[in-house]
């Protein structure tokens, strides 16, 4: 079986002879090596994404987690002095209060920091979307 005449082509990653001109040969493989870059680039892209949006949550989440914590660890022992010292109902109704404004605050502020995330997330995204149109 003779092979097709023409000029040598890289196809698949083998010299054989190109059945078509040499320059659709090219556009072809350049094409091709195109398309392979794209999905590599996307792929990264996607992968540093969810990365960051992840250690960003699990970082926001430790943090409010151990806030609470003190502060409500913080409160307790002000609450349990202020009883023994003082023993008036009053002053821990105050306390419970305090402990309900600053879950709120921290709760608001853990909101803004995920719309922060999210946005990160969308300029990211579009920026990717304009650099693969640039590239095609």
């Amino acid at each position: 079986m003779e092979l097709p005449r023409g000029p040598l082509c890289f196809i698949d990653y083998r010299v054989q002879r190109c059945p078509l001109p040499i320059n659709l040969c090219l556009s072809r493989k350049l094409q091709q090596l195109k398309v392979v870059v794209i999905v590599v680039l996307v792929v990264v892209v996607v992968v540093v994404v969810v990365v960051v949006v992840v250690v960003v949550v699990v970082v926001v989440v430790v943090v409010v987690v151990v806030g609470l914590v003190v502060v409500v660890v913080a409160v307790a022992v002000i609450v349990v002095i202020i009883a023994v010292a003082v023993r008036v109902v009053v002053v821990v109704v105050v306390v419970v209060v305090v402990v309900v404004v600053v879950v709120v605050v921290v709760g608001i502020l853990v909101a803004v920091v995920e719309v922060a995330v999210i946005v990160e997330v969308v300029v990211v995204l579009v920026v990717m979307v304009a650099a693969l149109v640039v590239v095609v």
